[in-house]
């Protein structure tokens, strides 16, 4: 039997007093970590067909195991 591995983003923000250039200060990894959940608790609750795949998008690459 042929399997596929799927590799998707995840898209989420981050609000923060840091600009990108600021990288002392950028997001600490409790910021991440809350925005990153935070996403998927919102695309859990999506409840029209075809919200979650339009959330995340096409697969950025397929890989045949």
């Amino acid at each position: 039997m042929t399997s596929y591995k799927h590799v998707f983003a995840l898209h989420f923000e981050v609000q923060s007093d840091a600009s990108c250039e600021d990288v002392d200060n950028y997001p600490r990894n409790e910021e991440y970590l809350s925005a990153i959940l935070t996403t998927i608790n919102e695309l859990r609750h999506m409840s029209k067909p075809g919200d979650f795949a339009r959330a995340i998008g096409d697969p950025i690459e397929t890989i045949k195991k």
